[in-house]
């Protein structure tokens, strides 16, 4: 039987054989006794309080099972929703894959916590197209994620824009529902607000709120060699996989096209919003999904000599670039 046709619908000892091999390919620098990027790694919140802190290796375990779930979590959420034009296991295999060779998401701390609510925003965005109502609630929720995840990490209230556009793509922006999107987005500041003014706290909210939103563009840094590397690989395998859309698009139903146009525009601003943060490893986990999700739609759409010869390539090339990282270039 084909690799792909296999991944599509894996058994449960395949499951556990492909978890095993991300966790080998993850936990690869403490095998090979690599030092950590850091000895520890602060979980803050609002820009400035401190919850706790996880010795690396520990940061590492806790967000190897984090991405996991997500992994999981992303999987039921694009067979619920149709993502893609069939039920597959390949947005499974195509993030865990991704996210188990870059080094610089690999450490649990409180931008995972925004990235998961992310996830959630993205699930209520894809579950407003094709109801006969106006999406009040769930536009409710996507503004109410994306601030949520902003107090975890402010680079994530970027993403506004992005559901905006998502709600456009997807024919659900009325004023109704921007009006209910920006409730969502004020209840959580109003709450907060008046939490710091009862605990007579007001300078720290007023401190944390007052917070440079665009520092992090001050900080255009490149990434290392090795992750340019995985970038190129994945890079090259999304113009495939675009290719192939482009050329066949008009077998897809309306739910599936949109999809696509989403994830595509998603991966486009999520990808130039990493980079000018100054590249910060957490904030590559909106476009890795992404990436993921495009790669994944063009190894469920085919399943020939080509597709599975390209897949064998890129998770080659994946893995290639997770050994290269080990010499610290």
């Amino acid at each position: 039987m084909q690799l792909l046709k296999r991944l599509q619908t894996p058994s449960l000892p395949l499951r556990i054989a492909l978890v095993l091999a991300a966790a080998l390919l993850w936990f690869l620098p403490d095998i090979c006794r690599v030092a950590h990027p850091c000895e520890d790694y602060r979980f803050t919140v609002l820009g400035q309080f401190v919850w706790f802190a996880l010795p690396a290796f520990w940061a590492r375990f806790v967000q190897f099972w984090v991405m996991l779930a997500a992994a999981v979590w992303v999987e039921a959420l694009c067979n619920r929703r149709r993502v893609m034009n069939a039920r597959s296991a390949m947005p499974f295999v195509c993030l865990l894959l991704v996210a188990a060779c870059s080094g610089l998401a690999q450490f649990f701390t409180a931008s995972t916590v925004a990235f998961l609510l992310f996830v959630y925003a993205i699930s209520q965005l894809l579950a407003m197209y094709g109801t006969k109502r106006e999406c009040v609630s769930e536009a409710f929720k996507l503004g109410l994620a994306v601030v949520c995840a902003s107090a975890f990490d402010r680079a994530y209230i970027w993403m506004v824009p992005l559901l905006l556009v998502g709600m456009v793509v997807f024919s659900t922006l009325s004023v109704r529902t921007l009006c209910t999107f920006a409730a969502g987005l004020l209840m959580p500041v109003l709450l907060l607000a008046e939490s710091f003014a009862l605990a007579d706290a007001w300078p720290m909210f007023k401190q944390a709120a007052t917070i440079d939103w665009f520092a992090d563009f001050a900080r255009l840094s490149l990434p290392a060699w090795s992750e340019l590397g995985l970038i190129g690989t994945v890079a090259v395998m999304l113009v495939v996989a675009i290719g192939d859309y482009v050329s066949s698009n008009t077998i897809y139903n309306l739910n599936v096209r949109l999809n696509y146009i989403f994830v595509c525009l998603a991966l486009v601003l999520t990808a130039l919003l990493a980079v000018f943060t100054g590249w910060r490893g957490a904030l590559l986990l909106p476009p890795m999904l992404c990436a993921a999700l495009a790669t994944a739609f063009y190894f469920t759409a085919n399943g020939g000599k080509f597709a599975n010869g390209a897949f064998t390539a890129f998770a080659v090339c994946c893995v290639a670039c997770r050994i290269v990282e080990l010499f610290g270039l």
